[in-house]
């Protein structure tokens, strides 16, 4: 049963991933998450945005046996001008309750930190970070052979209202970062199909697909636009050998044999 991959999708850009002894949950915001006993825990934040990011993953049911790799910007101190002339305060925190997810945050034992670029092994997953076109990190990781890639929220953000010229420099920027993670080989890819995009929702799906060439992708980041995945994969399956995998509905799975 370990052998088997289990993918579920939650919300937006969130899934959990099933395989081996690892459970992974990727940019959790909502959507049915029920953490197991017997797996290791590992909750990924690629950036700090509401809809990849709810800092109620450090205090879900069974979160207290969870590690972190988080984004830099996640949850970062707050530098603030003191009132007096004495020179400068750092805030933890406001509250009791964030002051709790700051010291988890802040736990080398619990959490790591990963800006673009990074590179590290933990535990039996080895994880190598990109960057993002927004914010935050876009993610390698790979489990007992199979490599996942998740965009977060690394996408060609060429917004029709925007001039063509700020287009064609969106969509260049994400070029020379998906040029950077082609040499890497991906197994699993999860990449930003955003119908607010209009007529150039499809645009980093495509380029992810004949860039990328994962060998299953799944299409995320439509929030309630579910008709944008199904209409992705019309289009763009019989254009490519990768399997093009639409999961819209929260608690929707699909198994793939490692």
């Amino acid at each position: 049963m370990h052998d088997q991959i289990v993918i579920r999708y939650l919300y937006n850009s969130g899934f959990t991933i099933e395989y081996g002894n690892d459970f992974i949950v990727i940019d959790y915001v909502e959507g049915p998450l029920t953490l197991p006993v017997d797996r290791e825990i590992l909750f990924i934040v690629t950036h700090a945005h509401s809809d990849h990011y709810n800092p109620a993953i450090f205090s879900l049911p069974g979160a207290e046996r969870a590690r972190y790799v988080l984004s830099t910007d996640i949850e970062a101190p707050e530098a603030i001008e003191a009132s007096q002339a004495s020179g400068t305060i750092l805030r933890l925190a406001s509250t009791r309750e964030e002051a709790a997810v700051r010291k988890i945050v802040y736990d080398p034992k619990r959490t790591r930190r990963i800006a673009p670029m990074d590179a590290f092994h933990w535990g039996d997953v080895a994880f190598q970070a990109f960057g993002s076109t927004d914010q935050g990190v876009s993610l390698l990781f790979t489990i007992r052979g199979v490599s996942f890639f998740h965009a977060g929220d690394l996408n060609a953000w060429a917004w029709p209202n925007t001039s063509k010229a700020e287009q064609t420099r969106e969509e260049s920027d994400y070029r020379r970062w998906l040029d950077r993670i082609s040499a890497y080989p991906i197994d699993i890819g999860f990449g930003v199909v955003d119908p607010r995009l209009g007529e150039n929702a499809m645009i980093g799906g495509a380029l992810f697909l004949e860039m990328l060439k994962p060998q299953i992708f799944i299409p995320m980041h439509f929030r309630e636009g579910t008709d944008a995945p199904f209409h992705f994969r019309k289009i763009y399956q019989p254009r490519t050998d990768s399997v093009i995998k639409v999961l819209t509905e929260p608690g929707e799975r699909v198994i793939v044999q490692g």
